[in-house]
């Protein structure tokens, strides 16, 4: 697996007699999270991997617990709530035997303390510009694709061919946004994708890209406005941890509170 050498190393380590009963995974989104919980699966435990994200309840871990047979169990908490993560600590306090749980999550910070503490926690390596050009296609300019994206899930599951015309639009933004009308502020949020539409720009893939922009344009003119609009933009950004978030609200906050930093700073 490119890029995780050091990961891989520690994992083989182990064996089916001593891998933690509890692990927690964490790497950003698209850094192969689920291929690692493959590799161990095949490679260090050889129990049968069974995903239970989209059935955990109450009821369902106690099923759990009549099944004879061992078996990987593997959730992903980045599509978890609060209530549903509590849920989990009867399984992790009460490990079944022969029985492993993987866990797997984008950051620490969307994980329950209570869930961290009872775990082993392995990290996923993070990936160098001459891993990253491997995943990008002929082509296609490796500088830029290398500013945007830092994992390649995130190279090999966004529309790439879009990022041209995703560059322009974050360049208006950064430059026009102080000039424009509220409504065409709100109007920016027609070009994002909220669910399906693969022709526009999806929430991440926007904020990551206008973030790069914005930070090089602060370096590039020590003006403090574009200071804080990446400042915005990158705390903004944490909030989509929350799987429950409206995008289409948030993005409409996002690009009034954009709109109104670009605004203050300038007349500051």
């Amino acid at each position: 697996m490119i890029g995780q050498t050091n990961l891989l190393k520690k994992l083989d380590s182990y064996n089916v007699d001593n891998f933690p009963r509890s692990l927690l995974l964490v790497g950003e989104e698209g850094s192969g999270k689920r291929v690692v919980i493959n590799y161990i699966r095949d490679n260090i435990i050889h129990f049968p991997l069974v995903e239970i994200t989209s059935n955990l309840s109450e009821q369902y871990i106690n099923q759990i617990y009549l099944t004879p047979n061992p078996h990987i169990y593997l959730i992903d908490l980045t599509q978890l709530t609060e209530k549903e993560q509590n849920i989990l600590l009867k399984l992790l306090e009460e490990p079944l035997n022969g029985a492993f749980i993987a866990l797997i999550a984008d950051s620490k910070a969307s994980v329950l303390p209570t869930i961290i503490n009872r775990c082993s926690i392995f990290e996923m390596d993070n990936y160098t510009p001459d891993e990253l050009i491997q995943f990008i296609p002929e082509g296609y300019e490796q500088e830029l694709i290398l500013s945007i994206f830092r994992t390649p899930g995130q190279i090999l599951n966004n529309n790439i061919s879009t990022i041209g015309a995703l560059c322009d639009l974050c360049d208006n933004i950064i430059n026009k946004i102080h000039l424009a009308n509220y409504p065409n502020v709100l109007a920016i949020g027609s070009k994002i994708n909220y669910k399906d539409d693969y022709d526009k720009f999806s929430v991440t893939l926007f904020l990551d890209t206008l973030a790069s922009k914005l930070y090089k344009t602060y370096i590039n003119s020590s003006d403090i406005k574009y200071f804080n609009m990446y400042m915005l933009t990158i705390t903004e950004r944490k909030k989509l941890l929350d799987k429950r978030l409206n995008k289409g609200i948030f993005i409409q906050n996002y690009l009034n509170q954009l709109w109104q930093v670009s605004r203050s700073a300038r007349c500051n």
